[in-house]
Parts: C-alpha cells; structure tokens; sequence
C-alpha cells in the first residue's frame, strides 16, 4: 500500500485524524470563560505584572481585564502590589521630559512621553496616588499654567484630568 493509499483509507475510519486530537489538547480550558468576571479578576489579581504581560496577548477579554482599572484596585486591596520606580529626565539637548520606569533588572526602560503636555513646560509638581502619577501645572513658555495630566503607571498611558482653578508653578 502506498503512502497515498494509506492516509485516504484512513479517511473512511471512526477515528478523527491526529490534527484534530492535537487541537483540542492545546484549547484553552472552558471553565475559565464561564467565570464571572468578579472570580477571574480575583486569580488575575494574584498574578506579577509579567504574567499580566503574557495572559494580555491570550484574548480580548484578558486583554481588557489586565488594563482595567479594577485589576489595580483589586491588587491594591489584597495588598499585591510592586514597587516601581518611576522617573522624569530633560535629556538635553531635547527640551521636553522623557519618562522612565526602572526594571527589575536595573534597567531604565523608556515610556511615551505625555502627548498632553505643551512643549516647553518646566517646574511642574508631582504627586503619586494608588496606581498612578499626577503632574500639576509648571511653567509653559514662561506663564504658570493650571493644566494636571495623570500617569497610568499600569498601561504607561497619559490622560488629562480637570484643570486647577488657579495656575501655578513649583517653586
């Protein structure tokens, strides 16, 4: 018998072929998707932010529960939290500052800069709540200003918050 005969005389039989086998070993588990979300982001919680990285690629649905704010606050109240260090440089000869975070292995690691905030801007305040940084006003183009933008230090994302009703500058 041939090599052809043989994998179509195969086709005929009960038994699925070895593809099919192979595929539903490497399936996710299904209980997984029918927890309710409360559950799921209990276990996620439990988990380092390196293994948030990899289970963010799985699915959507993993994806958005890791970048919730809910995930930090959960983290935050069973007390799973990790120290970061986080720090703003003007580099020169580029006037505008560069964020950084330092890794585990004492490396610093570039983050986007903040879109938000005007070119120019110096002497701005900083203040570090829950999971995230705020900076709060500074000098643009020699005039204070009364702008605040707010620093996911969990998706190293910017996002501008309600300005201050009086401008002002760190002195």
């Amino acid at each position: 018998m041939s090599c052809v005969e043989s994998r179509m005389s195969n086709y005929g039989s009960e038994e699925s072929p070895p593809q099919k086998k192979r595929r539903n070993e490497k399936a996710s588990p299904r209980w997984w998707w029918s927890l309710p979300d409360a559950v799921a982001l209990s276990i996620v919680a439990r988990l380092t932010r390196l293994d948030h990285a990899a289970l963010s690629l799985v699915s959507k649905r993993h994806r958005s529960l890791v970048a919730s704010p809910e995930l930090c606050r959960a983290r935050s109240l069973i007390g799973c939290t990790e120290a970061s260090l986080y720090v703003c440089l003007n580099i020169m000869p580029d006037p505008n500052p560069s964020w950084f975070v330092l890794t585990r292995n004492r490396q610093l690691r570039q983050i986007p800069s903040n879109p938000y905030q005007p070119l120019r801007s110096s002497s701005s305040s900083f203040l570090v709540v829950d999971w995230g940084i705020y900076v709060i006003g500074g000098i643009v183009n020699g005039n204070p200003t009364r702008d605040v933008w707010f620093l996911d230090c969990y998706s190293h994302t910017w996002h501008p918050v309600p300005s201050m009703k009086i401008a002002r500058k760190q002195k």
